[in-house]
């Protein structure tokens, strides 16, 4: 099985259920140069990779790892399939290469050249013959696989039960995963499957009933009825969020040059001095990047005005042009050079949240992200 993404969602009563599904699934369409990542609940790690190894003693590439958190950043966790599958891609060519040149080396070298026969001096001018090759007696390079072939059958089988969070904004966080998902990793040689105990189905049910082509089952996958092959409505521009309680740490209106934005950058730092290193280092990254688009993409004059208290830090960016209307922006790393794509790749993966809206005082980006408790006790405030 190769080629492009597949997104499949896998429901379970209990972990005999999850196990059967998964090597189902895995037995009519993995191959032995696939990579197998199971990243399970602690509770059905072990028994889940008994199974797959025990019964698919062929796959020779299955690893472990943590569930992933899709509440928190999800463009994080898209980030990391994507990373999965393209080190799976470069690690199939470079297999594939060597092999090729291994089995050139045993080409060249099982091949002997037969000189003439030696014929009496005479009169009569010699009669050259052609060099003759003798044929190899291995077997010929087209009874094996071309590095091309072998690269593209290495495909990652990423086998995770998402943890979505207690409360309703994770569960939105998580829909935002699940609905981004498919589209965002669309190119990559990955088969994504969304494992879920059907007794916490329903926070994300709906999604997850729309974003997967396929269901896993006992008795190996089948198509899912209700998916459908558009964008979620709940990506993209949504409703204008009211403002935080409390009053701004900073506020600053009308700001209209890309000259500026070293000492807003700098103003911003300064207001958010008490803030963990980790947390204010990654939310004024991401502001400088929604500010240094909405100059360049936007229409000035430019409004900047960030809250924050001791649990969440929320910033808010206005400029008078359209905005954008992609609703991928930012989940997907650009590689044509388009900067406004790259710039929201980057604050996504630096906050938990990232809402946009338009209303007739512009176009406004809003970014926040939690202070929580482990951040303020890793870096001390410092």
């Amino acid at each position: 099985m190769s080629g492009s993404h597949h997104h499949d969602a896998l429901p379970y009563a209990d972990t005999g259920e999850l196990c059967a599904a998964v090597v189902a699934a895995l037995r009519a369409e993995a191959g032995p140069d696939d990579v197998v990542v199971l990243a399970g609940r602690p509770e059905h790690g072990d028994m889940l990779a008994t199974a797959v190894r025990g019964r698919l003693p062929g796959l020779r590439r299955v690893v472990r790892a943590d569930p992933p958190v899709v509440h928190n950043r999800p463009a994080v966790a898209l980030a990391a399939q994507r990373r999965l599958a393209q080190e799976a891609a470069r690690q199939a060519t470079r297999q594939t290469d060597q092999q090729t040149s291994q089995h050139t080396a045993r080409q060249a070298a099982q091949q002997t050249v037969v000189l003439p026969t030696a014929v009496p001096l005479t009169a009569e001018p010699l009669k050259a013959e052609p060099l003759k090759a003798v044929p190899p007696t291995a077997a010929p390079l087209t009874a094996e696989r071309s590095t091309a072939e072998q690269a593209a059958a290495a495909r990652v089988w990423y086998i995770a039960e998402p943890d979505v969070g207690t409360t309703r904004v994770a569960w939105r966080r998580a829909a935002d995963y699940e609905a981004a998902c498919g589209f965002a990793l669309a190119s990559c040689a990955l088969t994504t499957v969304c494992a879920y105990p059907r007794s916490m189905f329903g926070p994300v049910l709906e999604t997850v009933r729309r974003t997967h082509p396929r269901l896993l089952t006992a008795d190996g996958p089948v198509p899912n009825p209700a998916y459908r092959d558009v964008l979620p409505a709940g990506l993209g521009n949504g409703p204008a969020l009211p403002e935080p309680a409390g009053s701004p740490v900073l506020h600053i209106a009308g700001s209209v040059t890309l000259a500026e934005v070293a000492g807003i950058r700098a103003r911003l730092a300064e207001a958010l001095r008490d803030v963990p290193a980790l947390v204010r280092t990654d939310f004024v990254a991401a502001v400088n990047e929604v500010l240094t688009n909405a100059y360049l993409h936007g229409i000035p004059p430019v409004d900047l005005t960030v809250w924050a208290s001791a649990a969440w830090i929320e910033g808010r960016v206005t400029d008078r042009g359209r905005g954008f209307t992609d609703p991928l922006a930012g989940y997907v790393p650009e590689s044509d050079g388009r900067r406004a794509h790259a710039g929201l790749w980057l604050v996504r993966q630096a906050c938990d949240e990232f809402d946009t809206w338009r209303t007739p005082a512009g176009f406004t980006v809003r970014v926040a992200t939690p202070v929580t408790a482990d951040l303020r006790l890793y870096t001390a405030g410092r």
